[in-house]
């Protein structure tokens, strides 16, 4: 998990001579050791952050921020904490959740005379211990969120020794000063221990309501509860009483759940808690899903949402919110490793500075809502499709960080053991529209080596910052080798050869193959390159250019053709098909199809075709003993539509001279190869 710690200024760890000075005049203001840290710990409610640096005005701050919220006004980031580096409430504001600025100091000021005095939540209210003693009590993981026209902070203070309430102050700003003007905490339970970890949400209709810990104490647990708030949000709703959201389930837990946030996401509802001791490594953060803002909710593992790494400890503590650009996001705190506690010594690095040593600091990360992850920080994707290609395999998907959805992530593909890097940055318009917010450019795909023969396909989104890489999916293939396969679709006789048609790929490669058609034994190459779309659809993978069509040489007569795809890489050469074909020869054949008398001549016309060639052959026409030599060469459509393959030009006409008188007129088509010559017609005309 990479931590996102807040920027620091230059004289962060150099704070304390100047905290030394500073002396707070607010008459409720908290005891201060003598550089400016709280002291120790107040009635044994807990540990008041000896050592933490000072908060100071308009400053960049990255130090201490335990249990933090934040919230978007619109225009600026607010971040809110538990008490620490002087003010009850520690408000700082961000442009980009990266670099923070601590709350500027009032002017003028109307509480003091400090030039340094910038809390947010400058006046405990009147009934905590804080307000009632004129001592300043630390405020406990502060909630804070929009409510109707005002901003509404809840927080907990001491009310008896050991013992915590709700407070609900306004504010027309985020940055404060927020006032609580009740008489009584808006919750108290009645656990010895009180309540704590107040956090407002709303609900689908924008309604709000108040998630919070009742601490327990007396052998009884910590449980998470819920009502619903004023349309003001400065107390309960009339009528309303509260419901039992969460008790401690799993051992990590450590009979404690507390430190609860809502959000309403992806159509569902989503309770963030926190579990085991704040104290330890074993703290966590875990996710349920809710029916409704009031539940019922069911937890969505076993296991918490994400662990410690060797930087950071014990992350927990978490709040929801959205960010600008419409992305769910966490907000958290964690150890700086090997601590998991505060210093004991709280000048371990001067005067009452010990910044070196056990800190809480602020952590900001990405959250996805829905599908199968739930809600989850770890990257979210899948793997779609694995189709084999020769000696590879084409994988495609999406895969996104909401840690960092505008950077592609990386994606790790594994063929069995055997892992590839690829990056997931192109466009996918559909994983846009069902993750708003996050980008449309997610998509991954490639061509991954493999050798032939079955394999196992896996996919992981390699995480970025918090959280763990993700298994996207996998996939079995087989990977092709061997023989070519393929098709002789046809073979027909045709003028002096064999028409032959059909396709061929070799597993082995995409590229074309050769194709050998024998008619007998006498071979011919061709090469199979032209484009199949059919093909293409049903071997997808291959691509469309692997089509062969020739005519190859034959002999009239009956022959046997046979098709071989010619092997490329491993395995043999491949028989396509066989046909029996007959090539046509034979006499000529035609019609003449007038023949008349006139003055002095005969008129003939007609047609003819010798299966040997296509060309125009010979006619002679005799007029009873007289012969005339023609060539049927002119254009007849109508020849052509009838006998494609010898095209039009096969008319013939003439006037051929005539003696008055009855006359016997015939027509023979000569012959042109082997066969004999036709008759293709007498007629008795009379000539005048």
């Amino acid at each position: 998990m990479a931590r996102r710690r807040l920027v620091a200024g230059s004289d962060a760890r150099t704070r304390g001579a100047a905290a030394t000075a500073v002396v707070l005049a607010m008459v409720v203001v908290a005891t201060l050791v003598a550089g400016g840290g709280w002291a120790g710990a107040v009635d044994g409610a807990g540990p008041l952050y000896a050592g933490a640096p000072w908060f100071k005005p308009s400053e960049p701050y990255d130090q201490n921020f335990p249990d933090p919220t934040v919230v978007w006004d619109g225009s600026t980031y607010w971040a809110y904490a538990t008490t620490t580096g002087g003010p009850l409430l520690p408000a700082m504001s961000s442009t980009d959740l990266r670099s923070w600025t601590a709350r500027p100091a009032y002017s003028p000021n109307p509480y003091n005379s400090d030039p340094t005095f910038n809390d947010a939540f400058p006046t405990p209210p009147t009934w905590s211990m804080g307000g009632s003693s004129n001592r300043g009590k630390p405020q406990w993981a502060p909630g804070v969120a929009r409510i109707g026209s005002q901003w509404v902070a809840y927080t907990t203070w001491d009310v008896a020794p050991g013992r915590r309430c709700i407070s609900a102050a306004s504010s027309a700003s985020p940055e404060g000063p927020f006032v609580d003007r009740s008489s009584s905490p808006v919750v108290c339970d009645a656990d010895p221990g009180g309540s704590i970890d107040p956090s407002p949400y709303l609900d689908a209709q924008g309604r709000p309501y108040l998630l919070w810990r009742a601490e327990g104490g007396n052998g009884a647990l910590g449980r998470v509860y819920t009502a619903p708030l004023s349309a003001d949000g400065l107390s309960l709703r009339p009528g309303s009483t509260p419901t039992l959201m969460l008790v401690p389930v799993f051992d990590w837990e450590a009979g404690i759940v507390e430190n609860p946030s809502m959000v309403y996401r992806g159509g569902a509802y989503w309770l963030l808690y926190s579990g085991g001791h704040w104290d330890s490594a074993g703290y966590r953060m875990a996710v349920a899903r809710c029916d409704g803002p009031t539940g019922p909710c069911n937890r969505l593992s076993s296991a918490p949402l994400f662990g410690n790494t060797s930087t950071d400890l014990g992350p927990g503590a978490g709040s929801l919110f959205v960010d600008a650009a419409g992305r769910l996001r966490v907000a958290y705190h964690a150890w700086n490793a090997p601590y998991t506690s505060y210093p004991t010594n709280p000048n371990c690095d001067g005067a009452n500075l010990c910044a070196s040593q056990g800190q809480r600091f602020l952590h900001v990360e990405g959250l996805v809502a829905g599908g199968a992850a739930g809600l989850t920080v770890d990257p979210v994707g899948s793997l779609d499709s694995v189709v084999s290609r020769p000696r590879s395999v084409q994988v495609a998907g999406w895969a996104f960080d909401p840690s960092a959805p505008d950077t592609a992530l990386q994606v790790h593909v594994y063929v069995d053991g055997t892992g590839t890097a690829l990056a997931a940055g192109g466009p996918r318009a559909d994983v846009g529209q069902a993750y708003p917010g996050y980008g449309a450019s997610h998509g991954f795909s490639a061509t991954v080596p493999a050798a032939p023969g079955q394999h196992t396909v896996c996919a992981y989104g390699i995480n970025t910052g918090a959280g763990a890489n993700r298994l996207l999916g996998c996939r079995s293939v087989t990977v092709p080798s061997g023989d070519p396969f393929g098709s002789l679709d046809g073979a027909s006789g045709t003028l002096g050869g064999v028409s032959v048609a059909g396709w061929a790929i070799d597993p082995d490669t995409t590229g074309p193959i050769a194709v050998h058609v024998y008619v007998d034994g006498a071979g011919t190459a061709l090469t199979a390159n032209r484009s199949r779309p059919d093909v293409a659809a049903a071997v997808p993978g291959y691509g469309a250019n692997h089509g062969f069509s020739a005519t190859v040489a034959a002999a009239p007569g009956r022959h046997t053709v046979c098709a071989y795809g010619i092997n490329t890489g491993g395995g043999g050469n491949s028989v396509l098909g066989c046909r029996a074909v007959t090539v046509p020869s034979g006499d000529p054949f035609g019609s003449l199809d007038v023949a008349s008398g006139g003055a002095g001549r005969v008129s003939v016309a007609g047609w003819a075709i010798d299966p040997d060639t296509t060309g125009p052959i010979a006619v002679h026409v005799y007029v009873d003993a007289a012969g005339v030599a023609l060539t049927a060469s002119t254009a007849r459509p109508d020849v052509g539509a009838a006998y494609p393959r010898y095209g039009a030009n096969h008319g013939f006409s003439a006037s051929v001279a005539a003696a008055p008188g009855r006359h016997t007129v015939c027509a023979y088509a000569i012959n042109a190869g082997p066969g004999g010559n036709s008759l293709l017609r007498c007629q008795a005309v009379t000539v005048s």
